[in-house]
């Protein structure tokens, strides 16, 4: 008897936990899962600083800095849910910042060139912050 209700209870936690899988459509399961890729590349003492929330709460800070005439960074985060970056782009200097967005349900923060990358240059003296988010599935019927 011992044995009967231990299985039965364990078939409807299967059940249950299945049940709830598939209320998340394929977008939502992959905004879950997404990795945050940003490259930057540039001339002199550039500056990126990025703020990210994971899925589960925690925040990762990540900072690159440019040195020398010609210098690349990445910062990469798993599970991005979100955040911001802010840039620091030196006079006489220049940065690249491309965003790697195939694949992945995130917002291209810049405009998508010709190539298919999320992609901006920014010019000497230039500053400021972009957000990074996740395109919203379309709401399902009766949610």
């Amino acid at each position: 008897m011992k044995t009967q209700i231990l299985l039965a209870s364990a078939a409807l936690v299967l059940t249950t936990t299945a049940a709830q899988a598939q209320l998340q459509s394929p977008a939502q399961m992959r905004a879950d899962r997404d990795a945050l890729v940003l490259e930057m590349s540039g001339e002199r003492s550039w500056e990126v600083s990025c703020q990210v929330e994971q899925g589960d709460g925690d925040v990762i800070r990540g900072r690159e800095r440019g040195r020398g005439l010609r210098h690349a960074g990445r910062i990469m985060v798993s599970d991005a849910a979100g955040g911001t970056c802010s840039y620091d782009v030196p006079e006489r200097g220049e940065l690249r910042l491309t965003m790697r967005v195939a694949h992945t349900s995130f917002d291209c923060p810049f405009e998508i060139t010709d190539g298919g990358f999320c992609r901006v240059t920014l010019p000497a003296g230039a500053s400021g912050s972009f957000r990074i988010s996740h395109s919203r599935p379309a709401a399902l019927p009766g949610s």
